[in-house]
């Protein structure tokens, strides 16, 4: 690939959609840098569980059979520099539009 993973995975929320309104608001988190590089965007995967011990997910380190959900990203506005040890701040928002 073109690209190198910086960080390892971090989980960043919960929404419950069966109750979405209570998945509405701010989510903050931290981003431990692993590996110095050149930052051009976040990635994002989720995992649904469907009920106990069923799950699906989008996950680039899960092997499965390619399916129509994909990863996404967040370009950032400009590339940042950043080196191991150095931890990175990570914010977002789920707003009432995104829940319906």
């Amino acid at each position: 690939p073109d690209f190198a993973w910086l960080s390892e995975p971090v989980h960043v929320a919960n929404f419950d959609l069966t109750c979405p309104e209570d998945s509405i608001g701010v989510f903050l988190s931290t981003l431990p840098v692993s590996k110095t590089g050149e930052a051009h965007a976040i990635v994002y995967w989720w995992t649904l569980e469907l009920a106990q011990g069923i799950e699906i997910s989008n996950s680039p380190f899960i092997l499965q059979e390619q399916d129509h959900w994909h990863q996404a990203i967040q370009p950032l506005p400009q590339p940042i520099a950043v080196k191991q040890g150095e931890t990175l701040s990570v914010n977002g928002q789920l707003n009432d539009d995104e829940t319906r």
